[in-house]
């Protein structure tokens, strides 16, 4: 026998196959079997020790996190950032162009209705008033002229030294002159007005939320100037997406700020803007509140919440429950002893700031998974522990 092979159980990792080949420089009388049959003899008890089965030990079953479900009480509530805002926000401008001379307030002063808060540069518009006064004196000079020969005509005709005609035209004159008098005192009215147009006042009681120019720029004619606010009729300014217009109509609302976020007021709703906007395909509300003096100052960061009522049966649960299958949300329900998971189906109705809300194969009384969903498959077997999410709101 020129060559013995020696091969090893394959099931069993980490032994090699071995080949012994004898010493070919030797004569096959002189071969020695002897070190064959150890070699033999060891290798197979190596092999019965390796390929002996070894024990696993049992998997302890995975923990999870469930909740006891319960139907969802009061209603869907929705939070939408907002901005204080005065309703009345009136835009002030100068009503003529001119150089600003005088800026007489501050952004965030008080100022009362008929208030002066800046000053145009009214030279050009005195010297328009001068004019027109001139004019006035004269045109009210033709204007007794005129008279004064009308008169004189009417005693002519009396004694037959003027034609009916001639005289026609002497009345004409005169009411020509009498017009032209009352048009020159029209425009020295307005000449005055103009003047008048460069002072500008505040409308209403308020609070100067912003002035726009400084002295020396030359403003138009219609350039908003000043912005005063009304703080008494205070609102939150919000956008609401498309899809939830309807149900916003139909909440109840509360307006709180960031500076007491403890303290709520409620709020009611004064306009929705009829088109969504361009750009956001949101629309634009106003939302009504009353809050103390200096509780909710103009400008400041709040928040509106919507509470809007439950429409038929739906479940309340933790975020962390969702999970999905092919494509559908599902929730983990823990079922049977030994505890097993199984999934169902559900349809989400409203996503909130730490809870869905959710109706389909879910029934109160189940326990669902709140931890630890997306790591179980279909009848696994579990070990249920106390939920930590927290309290659904």
């Amino acid at each position: 026998m020129d060559k013995v092979s020696v091969t090893y159980c394959s099931p069993c990792p980490g032994l090699l196959r071995g080949v012994l080949k004898p010493d070919r420089r030797r004569s096959s009388r002189h071969r020695a079997p002897t070190g064959i049959a150890f070699a033999c003899t060891a290798a197979l008890m190596i092999g019965q020790w390796s390929c002996s089965p070894k024990e696993q030990p049992a998997a302890e079953p995975r923990p999870v996190e469930t909740v006891v479900v319960s139907p969802a009480q009061g209603g869907t509530v929705a939070v939408y950032p907002a901005q204080v805002l005065s309703r009345y926000d009136g835009r002030l401008a100068f009503r003529v162009s001119g150089r600003l001379v005088a800026k007489l307030v501050e952004v965030g002063q008080p100022v009362t209705a008929g208030q002066i808060l800046a000053r145009l540069d009214p030279a050009d518009a005195e010297l328009s008033v001068v004019g027109a006064r001139a004019q006035v004196a004269a045109a009210e000079s033709a204007a007794r002229q005129q008279a004064i020969d009308l008169a004189r005509a009417q005693r002519l005709l009396a004694d037959g030294f003027i034609s009916q005609a001639g005289y026609d035209r002497k009345v004409v004159s005169a009411d020509q002159a009498q017009e032209q008098w009352r048009v020159a005192q029209s425009q020295l009215a307005g000449a005055i007005r103009q003047v008048d147009y460069t002072v500008l006042r505040a409308e209403r009681d308020g609070v100067v939320a912003d002035f726009a120019a400084d002295p020396g720029r030359v403003v138009q004619a219609g350039e908003t100037i000043a912005t005063i606010a009304t703080p008494s009729e205070i609102e939150a300014e919000i956008s609401i997406p498309e899809g939830e217009s309807e149900a916003f109509r139909r909440s109840t609302l509360a307006v709180r700020t960031w500076s007491a976020p403890k303290v709520s007021y409620p709020g009611r709703i004064r306009m929705i803007s009829p088109a969504a906007a361009a750009q956001t395909r949101t629309f634009e509300a106003r939302i009504a509140f009353t809050a103390p003096p200096g509780a909710a100052a103009v400008g400041s960061t709040a928040e509106v919440t919507a509470t809007t009522p439950i429409v038929g049966t739906a479940m309340r649960l933790p975020v962390s429950a969702l999970s999905q299958r092919a494509g559908r949300p599902i929730v983990w329900v823990v079922t049977g002893t030994p505890a097993r998971v199984s999934a169902r189906n559900v349809d989400v109705v409203q996503v909130q700031q730490n809870a869905v809300l959710v109706t389909g194969e879910v029934r109160p009384g189940d326990r669902v998974v709140t931890a630890g969903a997306n790591l179980l498959f279909p009848n696994e077997v579990v070990r249920p522990v106390p939920s930590t999410a927290p309290a659904l709101q």
